[in-house]
């Protein structure tokens, strides 16, 4: 999930009290790119969903299921718990979720936000993010190693002089 999915970012053992989340989480907007007429913050949202199979075997079932889940009052406080944006607009209509500080932040990003499977490449770069991180966890390779490994499957990928190393 993203950062601010706090809900299922931390272990429940560890995770702090709602009231005492500020003091380890923080929210700070990626500057943008500065260009002229470019917004000044820039996000990426999208990567969750919850849907059902093409050929369920009871259809209206599946579907009442869906609108049941995605009503604004099981939607919102579902989200709200679970520290996840909501693709409702009146989700902020619902005390649970309009109560939650850390979302309200977040949905002031939203007006700059761009849909993140729509920038070219993106699905590649997050799966071989997804191998590297792998490759040290279950390969044993270090952090250097992977990161190696992660830099020449993005230039094989896209080619060298689309790849920019910055130490």
């Amino acid at each position: 999930g993203g950062a601010w999915e706090w809900a299922e970012f931390w272990p429940e053992a560890i995770r702090p009290p709602e009231e005492q989340r500020a003091d380890f989480l923080g929210l700070a907007p990626l500057p943008g790119s500065g260009d002229s007429g470019t917004p000044p913050i820039q996000t990426i949202s999208g990567g969750w969903t919850v849907a059902m199979k093409k050929e369920p075997k009871n259809p209206d079932l599946a579907w009442e299921f869906l609108r049941i889940l995605n009503s604004k009052e099981r939607l919102a406080k579902w989200l709200a718990s679970a520290g996840k944006l909501s693709m409702r607009k009146d989700s902020a209509e619902v005390p649970e979720y309009e109560e939650n500080e850390f979302l309200r932040e977040i949905g002031n990003f939203l007006p700059y936000t761009t849909y993140r499977d729509a920038v070219a490449g993106y699905t590649t770069v997050s799966y071989y993010v997804q191998q590297a991180m792998e490759k040290v966890a279950v390969d044993g390779l270090s952090a250097a190693e992977a990161m190696e490994w992660y830099k020449n499957k993005l230039i094989e990928e896209f080619g060298k002089d689309k790849v920019e190393t910055i130490r």
